[in-house]
């Protein structure tokens, strides 16, 4: 239960870490007052009235431009992040890795070693074979 809650806890973390850090902009586009399209990350689609300059002149397409507004809503994200790196010298580098090794091996317990011949019966010896080869460790 320990460590689920560990892991939650952590991705929420990371989830806010994310949300704070990146800038966030919304785009919304009117037409005659009322809201047309709400965009988060794409320009937002306009009205869909086709203006051909061939048969609307340049003040009735300034007039059109009028009555249609885009609203831009920027949330700025955190621009300075304090990165703790630390900076360690090679000494310190060397004592750290030393340090987690003999820690880490400090609670290793050895595996029981295998035996494979632990249910084994030799032979009854009836007669001392070195005697009777006259075989002698000097």
């Amino acid at each position: 239960m320990k460590g689920k809650a560990f892991r939650i806890v952590s991705t929420v973390m990371a989830f806010l870490m994310l949300l704070s850090s990146v800038s966030w902009t919304i785009e919304k586009h009117y037409c005659m007052g009322s809201l047309i399209d709400v965009a988060f990350f794409h320009k937002p689609d306009s009205c869909g009235m086709p203006l051909d300059d061939t048969v609307v002149s340049q003040a009735v397409i300034s007039d059109l431009n009028a009555c249609c507004s885009n609203e831009i809503i920027t949330i700025p994200g955190q621009e300075e992040l304090n990165l703790s790196s630390g900076s360690f010298d090679l000494d310190q580098h060397v004592f750290l890795a030393a340090y987690v090794f003999s820690y880490y091996n400090l609670f290793n317990v050895a595996p029981e070693r295998l035996v494979p011949f632990s249910d084994y019966q030799p032979p009854m010896v009836v007669k001392d074979i070195c005697v009777l080869d006259q075989v002698f460790l000097i």
